[in-house]
Order: C-alpha cells, then structure tokens, then sequence
C-alpha cells in the first residue's frame, strides 16, 4: 500500500487502511497532489540506526532500494529478522556461549550476523553447538568424526568420543563367544574398548540396550547393567555397514 492514494470516502479499515492485522504499525496521511514532491520525512539507516531525510514521496521499496545499493542484497530483510526475534536469539545465543566463543563468535551481535547473513555456517555451528551439550568433552575433531559416521547410515546413536566406562570391571559372555565362533579373549575385548573409535547404543530385539564399542581392530557390545561384555569380535568379521562406519571414522581421525 506504501505510497497509494485513496479518497477518503472509499477509507475500508483492514483494506486501505491501517490497522491490517494485529500489532499493524503502518500509518496514513492526508495527500495534496499540489504539495507532492514538496517536503521531506523521517528515515533511519538499517546498519547505524542513525535518522535521516528523505524526499517527502520516496516510498519504502525506494527507500529499501537505497539500503542494499548501500549495504548489500538482503540488508534491510536481515535487519528486520535480528529484531523481530531479538529474544529468541538472545535465548539461543546464552545456551550455546561457550561453544560459540571457542568458535570465534564472541558477543550477540556477531551471533545474529553469522545466523542472516551466513546460514550454512550457521547451520554447522548450531548442529556441533547441539553436539556439545549432549557430549561436553567433544572436541571440534571428535564431531567431525562423528558427523563421518553418522552419515554413514549405521543403526544406533553415535556417540565420539566413546561412551565412558570402567573397563576393568567387565566380565566376558564366554559362552556366548563361543557359539558365534568369534575367537576373541577377555584381554582382546577389552582392547576393543579402550581403542575404540566410537560408540553406538542400540536397543536388541529383547528390548536390552547395549553399547557398541567400535575399534580398527575389532568390536564389543558391552551389556552396561550387567557390566558384561555380550559379545566381541575381530574387524575380519564386520558386516558391511560396520567396516564402512569404522572406515569412516579412520580417514576423519587422519
């Protein structure tokens, strides 16, 4: 509607005139074809913040047209978003501090900048941001890792570095062992473990959680309310999904 005429008599509320939706902020004013052109109004630059004048007919895809010849495409729509969800963002930006300062990202502003003007970057920083606060000891190498792993499709929630645990304590399913012909020691398995590149937690058919432990020599699944180590197995005996996952994770490490 910016810079249309109507005559009064025609004035529809909602249709031509202000208010048009909840919290409307648009104005109107009386219009004489004999002063058009004449007289100046009230802007404010989307970067500074600063007022200014402006032709008193200039409407606002002009005026948004002067901004980006001057700041770039998109400068007044992104400045608009960091204000309209100013809170959010504060919100968003207080949870995720210290990830974001060890990122490079050190205060609000340069926060909102990186969310409207750079969203791929945006986007890899929140998704390690979310990382970290599931896994707080991760380091930048461990996520890549991680992300090498994931997107390898393998079944279960993938966790670098390993989930903790005391190893010392395990007791091997011996029997177990032997019946899939796995040939591995108590020592080995517990080898598996401690070098292991990643976990997995994963839920059996009977509904039992266990952790996956994944190393480039072999594998354990560990059954942690029992601290018993259900099964284990050398690398020559991958499926296919697991050598590709291990894999993976050996040229993210590299």
């Amino acid at each position: 509607m910016n810079g249309q005429h109507f005559p009064e008599s025609k004035r529809k509320i909602g249709e031509n005139a202000p208010p048009f939706h909840p919290n409307c902020r648009c104005s109107d004013a009386p219009y004489d074809e004999d002063l058009k052109g004449i007289g100046e109004r009230w802007a404010r630059d989307v970067e500074s913040g600063e007022g200014y004048w402006v032709p008193r007919d200039m409407t606002y895809e002009e005026w948004k047209a002067t901004q980006e010849e001057k700041y770039g495409a998109g400068a007044v729509d992104n400045a608009r978003k960091k204000a309209y969800n100013k809170i959010a963002d504060r919100e968003q930006y207080e949870r995720w501090k210290p990830v974001l300062k060890e990122e490079g990202v050190g205060s609000f502003e340069a926060f909102q900048d990186k969310k409207y003007t750079a969203p791929d970057e945006y986007k890899q920083l929140v998704d390690y941001a979310r990382y970290r606060k599931r896994v707080p000891e991760a380091t930048k190498e461990d996520y890549q890792v991680y992300k090498a792993v994931k997107e390898t499709g393998i079944y279960g929630t993938v966790r670098v570095p390993p989930e903790p645990i005391e190893v010392s304590i395990l007791s091997l399913d011996e029997d177990h062992i032997k019946k899939r012909d796995h040939a591995v020691t108590l020592g080995e398995a517990k080898g598996f473990i401690d070098n292991a590149l990643f976990s997995l937690k994963r839920q059996h058919q009977s509904e039992r959680i266990y952790t996956n432990y994944y190393s480039s020599e072999g594998a354990s699944y560990v059954d942690k309310s029992k601290n018993l180590i259900r099964t284990s197995f050398k690398r020559n005996q991958f499926n296919e999904d697991t050598e590709k996952a291990v894999k993976a994770a050996e040229d993210a490490r590299r």
